[in-house]
């Protein structure tokens, strides 16, 4: 059995906070990202878009700690395969989608092999 711990940031501060708690502990670590559409609650990037996402996403940085953890985003977001390259840009290993999030499952699918194709 392996055991995920689970961020709700509610800042990039916090996703960096939490993750230096897990080092060492864990492999994986979930970031769920709720774009309060799909979901009432608002996360990070959605509630304070900030520089940390924008540095990230132009390799200038990576997500916390990357070089010793993976990383699992739960996309608790409106049709999460819009901004699937984002998310592989950003480097997680995989993400968490639910089924009612989107018109079809298969564009998310879809997006997930563009993301990858161009990795």
């Amino acid at each position: 059995m392996e055991i995920i711990p689970a961020i709700l940031p509610k800042d990039f501060n916090e996703i960096d906070e939490k993750t230096s708690l897990v080092v060492g502990l864990a492999d994986i670590v979930q970031i769920d990202i709720c774009d309060g559409k799909f979901v009432a609650n608002t996360t990070w990037p959605y509630k304070k878009r900030d520089e940390n996402f924008e540095s990230i996403i132009r390799e200038d940085r990576g997500m916390p700690v990357w070089e010793d953890l993976d990383y699992e985003f739960d996309l608790m977001i409106k049709d999460p395969w819009r901004n699937m390259a984002v998310w592989a840009q950003i480097g997680v290993s995989s993400v968490v989608i639910n089924p009612t999030s989107c018109d079809s499952v298969d564009n998310v699918i879809v997006a997930i092999n563009l993301a990858q194709s161009f990795m």
